[in-house]
């Protein structure tokens, strides 16, 4: 997983190398599948609010997209 640094990418290598036996490689022709975060995005959307105006309830969306190819940009 080329540039996993943060969120859920690094969560997810963290994840791989302790508990498959996944073998994660750094360059992506060395490896048999390349999975590439194209997007991460956090969104807090509020539902309902007091009589005074203060949030009550808001919903937290988590949206994450993906692509999983070969070393050679062909898709899964």
């Amino acid at each position: 997983m080329p540039g996993a640094t943060g969120g859920i990418a690094l969560e997810l290598k963290r994840n791989l190398q302790s508990g498959t036996n996944t073998r994660l490689v750094d360059s992506a022709k060395d490896a048999q599948a390349v999975l590439e975060f194209t997007q991460e995005l956090r969104q807090k959307n509020i539902l309902s609010l007091t009589g005074s105006g203060r949030v009550r309830e808001f919903q937290l969306r988590y949206i994450v997209g993906y692509r999983v190819h070969d070393g050679k940009g062909r898709e899964f």
